[in-house]
Parts: C-alpha cells; structure tokens; sequence
C-alpha cells in the first residue's frame, strides 16, 4: 500500500502559518491534514494471487517459551489483574459517580442480610452467627478475586432446602443402620454434616475450575439462563409460603416436588396464620409503592430504601407489642453473638453425601453464573467462567470451617444492591461490614422482625425475574430453537428440579447447536419469472434470471477470512459468483462501480453521439426529401420530353 502525505494547495507562506496555528490553542479551525492512498483496487481473487497464503507456524517448545517470557512484566501484570479483578476496578474507581450509590446501596442489602441468614441457619439447623460469619469472609473474598461488580453471595434457599433434605435422608438410613452409626442423631451432628457437604462441593468447584469447566458455559444460551432463572424465582416464591402463612411444613425435593409443595400447602391452609399474611400483603403493597419513588444524585438513580424502613419499623412494633407471643406470629428468634472458632470438617462421611454434594455444587455455580452473566451484558463488562468458578469453591470452602452451609448467589439481595444503585463490590463489602457490626451491636433486636416481612422483601424484588414470560411470543416469531430451549428449560426445571433440569436442559441445548449445524445451506436465489418470489436456483429450473443477466451486479465486501473459508467449503462459488464479485473492503467495491460506471458512462455517451448524428441525417433527409424528388421528377420529364421529340425529327428525316 502506497501512502503519500500532502498538504492542501498553498504557498509557503500560508502552509507556515498552519505550522504555527496547529501549535496554538486555536487550532480548531485549521483545516486537517489529509492523506491519499494509492493501490490497485483488490477482489479476494487479485488478492490471493497477489499475496499468496503463508503456511500456519509450527509451534514448538522453545518458541512458545521464547513468546511467552517476551514480555514478563506485562504478563505479570496481566495475570495479577486476572487473579485479583478487584486491582483493575479499583483503579479506575469513579468517586462521584459510584461512591454514593455504593454506600446507600450497601446500608440497604446490609440491614435485609442479617435477618435472612438468620432463617437460613434456622433452617439448616446451625447457629445463625455460623452462616453470618461464612457470609462475611464469603463476601471479602469474592469483593478481591470476583470478576462480577454486582454479584451478592448468600445463602440460597433452594440449596438450603436441598441440604435440609440430605440431613431428613441420612437421618433416617442411619435409624434404620443396624452398625449402629447415627450421622445426624442431634444438632451437632447436623451442623459437621452441613459442614462436611459444604467442603465436599467447594473441592469440587475448584476443581473444576482449575481445570477450566466453566468455559463449557460460553454454550449455555442467554435464553437457557433466562428460563433457568425464572424457574428458580418461582421456587424460591414457592419456599417462602411456610413464612407468609405460617404453615411448619418443609420443602419437597426430587421428581415434582414443587408440585407437591404446592398441594401441601393448599391442603394446609386451614391452619395458616392470618396476622403473618397480613403483614405479608402490608410490606408487599408498600415496597410496590416504593418502586415508583426514585432520586437522581448526579444522573443515579436510586430507588427509595423501604426495605430499611419495613424491618425497623416492623421489628419496633412486633418487640413493643409482643407480636410473636400474643398473635403466635414466625419472627425471627434468638441469635447468639459470641465468636466462633474455625474447625475442621470432618472426613468420615465424604463418601455418603459426594453425589450430593456435585448436585450442589453444579446448581450454586449455574445460579451465580447466570445472574452474573445477566448483570454483565446490561452493564457491559466480562465475567471469567472458570474463575468464579474458583471464587465460589474457596468461599464454600472457607464457610465450611465454620460450620456454615453452601452458598451461592442470593437472587433477592443482588438485585437489591443493583436497585439501589449499587456499581461496583464496594458495596457488597459495605454490606457485610455492616452486617457484622451491627450484629455485634444490636443482634439481640433482630429476633422480633417478623419472617412475613422478609418474605415480601424477597417476594418483589425477584419479580423482575418473572418478566421473561412476556417474551415468549417474541422469542416464538423469531427463533424457533430459542423457544424450544426456553420451554424445556422451564418445564424441566420446574418438575425435575433445578439439578436433574439443568442436566437435561444442557443437553437439549447441545443437541439443538448440533442440529442448526447440520441444517445450515448456502443456496442461490433467482427469481420466479413474472412472480416476485424468489426460489433456490438448483431446485427450480424455471428460475433463469440470474442478476448479470437483468443487468444487476452484486458484489461482497468486507468478509472475514472464516467467512470466506466458509463460504468455499460450501461451493458458494460458481461461473456466475466468483471471486472477482468479492472485495477486500467496502471502498475498493465502491471503487470498482465507479470506475464501472464511468466506462459505462463513456460508452452510452459515444453512442448516444452517434444515434445523435444518424438522427440527424435522417431529419435533414427527411426535410429536403420533396424538393430532391420535384426537381428529380421535373428533370425526368424534360428528359424524356426532349428524347421523344429528338427520336421523332430522327423519323422524319
């Protein structure tokens, strides 16, 4: 490629002057300096004979090493980046924009996080300190090594009914284990089985992360998470009935289960408490309310913090009018703040909860992933798949040595800390700060909040969820096979579980790529003649109009190698379409009709000149055609007039 620089037609004297007002302030209205490339204009086919292909390298041992210690101190800071995210954002923190928004948002997930670990160590039958402490160095962890700016971890009450139903199952082989050995005979034993479980699925997770199974995930559709998520919402609505009408029935597990936790509940609405429903709808109605009510703080919008205002306000007037005690209501009871040590999990039992323990661990990583990649694609950055992988693994881990259970992604609590106008993990640290230290401070408080207000909390925010069902009809009208995906995912979800689902659900996945492969053709068009349908040219032999012959030219630019590759190994190309019509770039077809053009120009004026000509030939003969044919006729007649009379004097002489 030829490049030549010039400057615009001028003398010495101005081009000077333009030296210097470039190196004014005042330079923007100096005319920019331009420059005008030179080369022939290039078709894929000039271009390939021109520039013939090189052969691929050959990698070997000693250049891979040579490349990669090339530049080792950029790769250092490449791969410290990588491991610590926290050290590229933080970098490029912005204060007024995030710092607010970040502080707000982590008062409000802080103050709903205390009460719901709280439930879920209830329900997993350890110490609610436990879980808060897990919770604390879970969210430190991922603030540093995380990739996801919005994701909040916590317990997740499908995985704590799905523990909960490991603890029912051991229990009740070890009542019938003739050896004698009882895993979950009281609540310590619950609490090591916990802890073992939780260990186990960590192991797992890490390791599959090392090994960098989380890049299977680029397969998983945005509409599989989507219905992934939806169902997952709808399960965690279904759980929070035992607190909305306090009703003491447990979550079903295994092949329809939300089903039959359905019907239990309907069966058992006779015994429901009415004071906690009430309460239930109350805190529903004001947060919908409080959605509508938003502030702008230099262009953030940050949503009311109603959910601050229902627990304090809720918890004062249950503790001043004794509300547990007098209208038998589901608070959220006594909590134990002294501080506990780390201990080690014990490996006896490994054996009997390992498939379980995969089931978990594969069902915490879906959950996060999905809500990561979700928050990600709306707010335009990347998340590592095989590094949160890890991330998840070590703070499962670490929960473990405190006798905590398996986390993952709380759904209600991140789309909280989003609302609020949370940006970034300061904000998830914020929270647990808080959490701890208004535990320490005021834990003894937190007993008498109402479980019917964390239940509506949870109830609205995870709605947003929900709002795919209106893009079904969407998804209908413009790919079948993402409706299809949609549809399994859900049904499957929803009546195998959300483990036996997604196993399922992957796999139709895979199946559907494989079958859109194999049912990809490249056909040529023509038109029907007289119709303006347009068929495929091998199948019917009717269609004989090709565009060159209707004096169209189609010509392609800007194609990728892989396209072009592509395109080969599908015999796109034949006399018709060859490599002539495909261009390098735009401005070199464009080039090419010009210059099409121009000839084409040329040779319509030459010829129009000389139909011009002819035409006028033709009209000068068509206007003195009469006066040639009078004289031509007046001459004939006076030569014959004088032939006759000489041939008559002939004869008489």
């Amino acid at each position: 490629m030829l490049a030549e620089l010039f400057w615009p037609n001028q003398d010495i004297r101005n081009r000077d002057q333009c030296n210097i007002m470039e190196q004014s302030p005042e330079s923007s209205a100096v005319k920019p300096i331009l420059y005008k490339v030179n080369r022939e204009v290039y078709s894929e086919e000039k271009f390939e004979r021109a520039h013939p292909r090189s052969p691929p390298l050959q990698k070997t041992i000693k250049t891979t090493l040579k490349s990669y210690f090339r530049f080792p101190q950029r790769r250092f800071l490449d791969g410290l980046y990588k491991a610590f995210p926290f050290l590229y954002w933080i970098r490029r923190y912005q204060i007024k924009s995030w710092l607010l928004g970040d502080l707000f948002s982590g008062i409000n997930t802080g103050v709903v996080q205390i009460p719901q670990e709280m439930i879920a160590s209830m329900l997993m039958k350890t110490p609610p300190i436990n879980g808060i402490y897990s919770s604390f160095i879970s969210s430190v962890i991922y603030a540093l090594l995380g990739t996801s700016r919005h994701i909040c971890l916590g317990s997740y009450s499908s995985l704590n009914i799905m523990i909960s139903n490991i603890q029912n199952h051991l229990q009740y082989e070890a009542y019938n284990n003739v050896s004698g050995y009882n895993y979950t005979s009281n609540e310590l034993e619950a609490i090591a089985l916990t802890a073992t479980t939780t260990f186990l699925a960590g192991i797992i997770q890490v390791i599959l992360g090392c090994f960098h199974v989380g890049i299977l995930t680029a397969y998983l559709s945005e509409t599989l998470m989507s219905a992934y998520l939806t169902a997952a919402a709808i399960f965690i609505m279904v759980s929070q009935f035992t607190m909305i009408f306090g009703i003491p029935l447990s979550f079903h597990t295994g092949l329809f289960a939300i089903i039959k936790s359905i019907r239990s509940y309907i069966s058992a609405l006779q015994e429901s408490n009415s004071a906690n429903t009430l309460i239930f709808l109350i805190s529903m109605l004001l947060l919908w309310f409080s959605k509508c009510w938003k502030f702008n703080h230099k262009d953030v919008a940050i949503e009311f913090p109603m959910e601050i205002l229902l627990i304090l306000t809720f918890t004062f007037l249950s503790s001043k009018f004794e509300l547990g005690h007098k209208h038998q209501l589901n608070i959220a009871g006594m909590i134990s703040i002294m501080p506990v040590a780390p201990m080690i999990p014990q490996f006896t039992s490994l054996h009997l909860v390992f498939i379980d323990a995969i089931a978990l661990a594969l069902v915490s990583y879906s959950i996060l992933l999905c809500m990561g990649r979700l928050f990600a694609f709306k707010y335009g950055y990347g998340i590592n798949s095989s590094q949160e992988l890890i991330v998840l693994g070590l703070c499962n881990i670490t929960g473990a040595f405190f006798r905590s259970f398996i986390i993952s992604c709380s759904i209600s609590r991140t789309i909280i800390q989003e609302k609020s106008g949370g940006s970034t993990q300061i904000a998830g640290l914020l929270a647990a700060s808080l959490m701890l230290v208004v535990l320490m401070k005021v834990g003894h408080m937190v007993q008498f909040l109402p479980q019917a207000v964390l239940s509506a909390i949870v109830f609205v925010n995870i709605q947003p969820l929900l709002e795919s069902f209106r893009g079904i009809p969407d998804l209908w009208r413009q790919d079948k096979y993402d409706f299809a995906i949609w549809i399994c995912t859900f049904t499957t979800c929803m009546l195998l579980g959300l483990d036996l689902g997604l196993a399922v659900t992957i796999g139709f996945s895979i199946l559907t790529v494989g079958i859109r492969t194999h049912r990809m053709k490249i056909l040529t068009l023509g038109q029907i003649p007289k119709t303006n349908i347009y068929m495929s040219v091998a199948e019917y032999r009717e269609v004989w109009y090709t565009f060159e012959e209707i004096e169209i030219k189609i010509l392609i630019a800007g194609c990728n190698p892989s396209v072009v590759h592509d395109l080969e190994r599908n015999n796109f190309f034949n006399k018709n379409i060859t490599k002539e019509s495909l261009f390098l770039t735009v401005h070199d077809a464009v080039l090419f009709m010009s210059q099409r053009k121009e000839i084409n120009t040329r040779r319509e004026t030459s010829e129009d000149e000389n139909n011009e000509e002819a035409l006028l030939q033709k009209k000068e003969e068509i206007r003195v055609t009469p006066d040639v044919r009078f004289k031509e006729m007046v001459r004939q007649r006076e030569l014959e007039s004088y032939q006759t009379t000489f041939s008559y004097r002939d004869h008489s002489n």
